[in-house]
């Protein structure tokens, strides 16, 4: 009796590759997003943008590898847009400040000024000179502490009125701390006496009213108040047109369809440029970008 036989099962099929992703356009690549959001973080970024693809008008521009560099340079531009409207308004509310409170406001410049130096000194570099480093540390903290003494001078004056008028007689801060008493007043009184001898000095008459200091706070609040809102541009862009669900409808984003016939002529003509097959390019940097080069010589 012959051996059952036993049942023969077919091969497994090999298993199948999965679908390639569709190619995604370079105008919506994360790449061109990421770009476009530098713009609003980097400034030395930002302007080198500008001047590359927009101010030089007649260099060719070079292949673009995954990314679209007209929409980068919308972005630059809107972003350069609204640094200059936030800067316009702030030195307004700045302007206004300065006649509303008869030049209290001056006082404020001082700490500003010793902050940007601070910055300044310190320079760009991750790890500057420890004189650099010790000057702007300096430099940052008397301005913290300046901008303090001056917060708490308006305060009192806001609260209090100011002293400059009732005892003028008995207190000059320009020529003393002593009263005609010989008596030497508290530092509140010198506090409330501070401001308008700075006033006085700026420019103006040396009355502080308590209206003027309310003023003057309700205005540096608001200077505050523009500087923070132009500061969270780049978290309100990421979220709005830079977001990834919203990124890929350029119809949409509001830095494609900004006005200004060069703008838009500049960019056509990129996305004409960036994606021929015809490439401009240095004989003694051939391709330079496009890959990493081995040796000097040409081959075309």
């Amino acid at each position: 009796m012959p051996p059952p036989s036993r049942p023969t099962s077919e091969p497994p099929a090999p298993p199948t590759a999965p679908a390639a992703p569709p190619p995604t356009p370079p105008h919506a690549s994360e790449a061109t997003r990421l770009l476009c959001a530098g713009a609003y973080l980097d400034a030395s970024y930002r302007d080198r943008v500008i001047e590359e693809l927009h101010l030089n008008e007649q260099r060719i521009v070079a292949p673009s590898l995954g990314l679209d560099a007209a929409r980068v340079l919308a972005h630059a531009l809107r972003a350069r847009r609204l640094e200059l409207a936030w800067a316009g308004a702030i030195v307004g509310l700045w302007v206004v400040g300065l006649l509303v409170t008869d030049m209290l406001l001056a006082g404020y410049l001082l700490p500003g000024l010793l902050l940007a130096m601070a910055a300044t000194v310190r320079g760009d570099a991750d790890r500057p000179p420890p004189a650099r480093r010790l000057a702007a540390f300096v430099m940052r903290w008397l301005g913290r502490i300046v901008f303090a003494v001056f917060l708490v001078a308006t305060v009192a004056i806001a609260f209090t009125g100011s002293d400059n008028d009732s005892s003028a007689d008995s207190y000059n801060p320009a020529y003393g701390a002593y009263d005609s008493s010989g008596e030497s007043p508290g530092s509140w009184t010198f506090l409330k006496g501070l401001l308008p001898a700075l006033s006085q000095m700026a420019g103006g008459d040396g009355t502080v009213l308590p209206l003027q200091a309310w003023l003057a706070l309700v205005l540096f609040a608001a200077v505050a108040l523009c500087t923070g809102a132009q500061r969270s541009q780049f978290v309100r862009a990421l979220g709005g047109e830079l977001a990834q669900d919203r990124f890929a409808d350029a119809a949409s984003d509001p830095a494609e369809s900004a006005d200004g016939g060069r703008f838009q002529r500049m960019k056509d003509r990129i996305r004409l440029e960036q994606h021929k097959p015809l490439i401009m390019y240095h004989e003694a940097h051939p391709f330079c970008g496009a890959g990493a080069a081995y040796d000097t010589w040409v081959l075309a």
